[in-house]
């Protein structure tokens, strides 16, 4: 089983799916994510992806791509960005 994710910065997802996918019979679980995050601090990710597109990107909020700001908004954007504070 391989699992699309848009984002790592935990690992908590990834984590209850291969936990989940394991537990119903699933002989190997793998990960292909856009972004993985820098880990500030280090978690154990159980899956180390074997596709990452954009790796150790800024512990910060992304948007674009995916990845959604309040309302929803950017989630359809065709870049990554960060989203300004205040």
């Amino acid at each position: 089983v391989f699992f699309l994710d848009d984002l790592i910065d935990r690992g908590g997802t990834m984590k209850f799916a291969q936990d989940y996918a394991l537990a119903n019979g699933a002989a190997h679980v793998g990960g292909i994510v856009l972004v993985r995050k820098e880990q500030h601090p280090p978690v154990d990710v159980p899956i180390d992806p074997a596709h990452i597109g954009f790796d150790n990107m800024p512990n910060e909020w992304l948007l674009g791509m995916g990845m959604n700001g309040e309302n929803e908004s950017y989630r359809f954007a065709g870049f990554i960005a960060i989203a300004k504070q205040g």
